[in-house]
């Protein structure tokens, strides 16, 4: 499985494209939020583990596709197995990178939920009959 920096051009932006809906589903749970991230104001400490387990527990199909997409391999051909699983799984919360992109992502979906995002108000001009 390759680190996010190893994917470049049109094979970074299909890694990218397959991670964005399955990595929103995981930062839309708090608990794993919380778990991936710590809260150093609550004084909570990252517990990948802990993670891992909400991961798989409540998000199976997204860890799934996580995972297929890293190993760039289409999802009806993806297999794991009592071996490999645990390996991927630590390598995929493990990596810094990814948590990097997920932390990004966590941080996309609360302004978004937040209503945060501020809107362009102002008046945009048709000059096209100018012409």
């Amino acid at each position: 499985m390759k680190k996010l920096t190893e994917f470049k051009d049109d094979e970074a932006m299909d890694v990218l494209a397959g991670l964005i809906e399955p990595a929103s589903h995981l930062f839309k749970n708090e608990e794993f939020v919380l778990n991936i991230r710590g809260n150093k104001e609550k004084g909570i400490k990252p517990d990948r583990i802990k993670a891992i387990d909400i991961a798989i527990n409540e998000h199976r199909k997204d860890v799934v596709k996580i995972m297929a997409v890293l190993n760039q391999t289409p999802l009806e051909d993806f297999h794991y197995d009592l071996f490999t699983l645990p390996k991927m799984l630590l390598d995929i919360f493990n990596d810094e990178e990814l948590i990097s992109f997920f932390h990004y992502r966590a941080e996309m979906n609360s302004e978004a939920s937040s209503g945060s995002v501020t809107e362009n108000t102002e008046e945009i001009q048709d000059t096209s009959s100018d012409m």
